[in-house]
């Protein structure tokens, strides 16, 4: 995960601010827990899919 964050830190041409919540977002799934979030999600692609969709129908 360190790793990938040090990409998106690295990033070229992204902005700050995305660039801020690409890596909050990454630090979010790798550290939810499934057994008490009520997702069925098991890859983190999924897991921001599941997040999205329960987002735009609340």
């Amino acid at each position: 995960m360190e790793e990938l964050k040090q990409q998106i830190e690295q990033a070229i041409g992204i902005a700050p601010e995305l660039r801020r919540l690409l890596i909050q977002i990454v630090d979010g799934v790798t550290t939810y827990n499934n057994t008490t979030s009520g997702l069925t999600a098991t890859t983190v692609q999924g897991a921001i899919d599941e997040l999205a969709a329960a987002s735009a129908g609340a």
